[in-house]
């Protein structure tokens, strides 16, 4: 029982929870309806990657990026069988240049250099707060115009409009990793 308390207060104070903050459904949605409600993202199939103009670099790490797009959400995973937040930011960066990150977002968020959003370019990571104790919890891949792809609870590895209300309430900061 013991065990069970502690393993779920790290769970709350550490990063990329599995909560529905980063799902779609509304918060007062019953629970059966969060699950089954349909993210408003833009399809894989249409994922423009890569943009034009990109380097050769960054057409590579695109490239693992779309090949994990649909992976299902879970949490603690770092393979194609499901992964969270920072474990498939962990993947694509150990893919692309064999570089080792911390595992949580939390973690994550204290490496490397801060940046202003207006500054990002592909590849940098974008970090995002909420939950109970407005900590960062959730972390993605900037891609390029305004869209990042990072793992949602509900829908898996999507790529998503920094524009939208949504995460444009929760972003924090970038960082260059």
């Amino acid at each position: 029982m013991r065990t069970t308390v502690l393993l779920c207060l790290i769970s709350l104070l550490c990063g990329c929870s599995s909560s529905i903050r980063y799902s779609r459904a509304p918060l007062n949605a019953p629970p059966e309806s969060r699950a089954q409600a349909p993210a408003p993202e833009p399809e894989i199939a249409n994922a423009t990657l890569p943009p034009s103009g990109a380097s050769a670099d960054e057409n590579r790490l695109l490239a693992i990026i779309k090949s994990y797009l649909g992976t299902p959400y879970r949490r603690g995973g770092m393979d194609r069988g499901g992964m969270d937040c920072s474990g498939f930011v962990c993947v694509v960066y150990r893919e692309y240049d064999g570089r080792a990150l911390p595992r949580q977002s939390g973690d994550m968020a204290r490496a490397g250099t801060a940046i202003a959003l207006s500054a990002a370019r592909v590849g940098d990571c974008l970090f995002f707060k909420g939950g109970m104790f407005n900590r960062i919890d959730h972390v993605g891949i900037y891609i390029g115009a305004s869209r990042f792809a990072h793992a949602s609870s509900s829908s898996g590895v999507i790529i998503s409009v920094l524009d939208d209300d949504y995460y444009r309430r929760h972003f924090a900061f970038a960082r260059r990793l």
